[in-house]
C-alpha cells in the first residue's frame, strides 16, 4: 500500500490504528517459522505450484500474526489514538516521500537511515512507523527502481532496519516475526518471487 492509498481510504489515518479482525486465539508465534521450514525441508520434492502455493501461505500467516501483535500495542483509547493517527500521518509522508526525491537505493537508504534512527529515539515516532508504514514499505520496495538487483538491497535493508528498530519499540514476539519474514524475503529473493509481496 502506497502513501496515496493509505490517504484515499483514511484521510486521518485513525482506521489503521483500529484492531485487526483477527481474534487473539488464533496467535500461534511458531507457526510461520514451522511453515517457513516445512518449505525449506520439501521445496525439492514439490512441484513449481505446491511451492508457490506454500509460500503464499507462509506470507498469509506471518502478515495475520503481526497483526495480531500489533493489535497490542494499538491504542485503546480515543486521545491516544487521534495522536497516534496524527504523528503516522506525518511519519507517512516522510518516509515515502523519499521516494519522490531519490533515484537509487543508495540514495533512499540515506534518507531512510535517518528516520529509523529517529524512531530509535522517540518511540511514538517508531511504533507509528512500524504500526502504519512497515509493511507497505516492503512493497513499495518490491518494484521501486527499473533494477531487481537494487530493489532486492532495498528489500533487504527495510527489513533488517525493521528488525533493529523494533527491537527498540516493539515486543519480542513482534521482532521474531519479523526475524521469520526476513528470512522468508530472503527465499523469495533467491527465487526470484518478488511478486508474492
Amino acid at each position: 500500500m502506497s502513501k496515496e492509498d493509505i490517504k484515499k481510504n483514511d484521510q486521518n489515518y485513525y482506521d489503521h490504528l483500529d484492531q485487526s479482525e483477527h481474534d487473539e486465539s488464533h496467535f500461534d508465534l511458531h507457526k510461520a517459522k514451522d511453515l517457513l521450514q516445512e518449505y525449506k525441508d520439501n521445496r525439492d520434492k514439490w512441484n513449481k505450484e505446491e511451492r508457490a502455493k506454500e509460500l503464499e501461505l507462509i506470507e498469509e500467516e506471518i502478515k495475520k500474526q503481526k497483526e495480531l501483535v500489533k493489535d497490542r500495542v494499538k491504542p485503546d483509547n480515543i486521545p491516544e489514538k487521534e495522536r497516534l493517527s496524527n504523528i503516522s500521518e506525518k511519519v507517512t509522508d516522510q518516509v515515502f516521500g523519499i521516494f519522490e526525491h531519490t533515484d537509487s537505493f543508495d540514495e533512499a537508504k540515506k534518507f531512510l537511515e535517518s528516520y529509523y534512527q529517529r524512531g530509535k529515539v522517540d518511540m511514538t515516532y517508531g511504533r507509528a512507523f512500524i504500526l502504519v508504514c512497515e509493511d507497505s514499505l516492503l512493497s513499495k520496495a518490491k518494484d521501486e527502481y527499473g533494477n531487481n538487483e537494487e530493489n532486492e538491497k532495498l528489500i533487504d535493508f527495510i527489513s533488517e532496519k525493521n528488525i533493529e528498530l523494533s527491537k527498540e519499540v516493539m515486543s519480542d514476539d513482534y521482532v521474531h516475526l519479523l526475524e521469520v519474514e526476513r528470512e522468508f524475503l530472503l527465499i523469495l529473493m533467491k527465487n526470484n518471487k518478488l511478486d508474492l509481496l
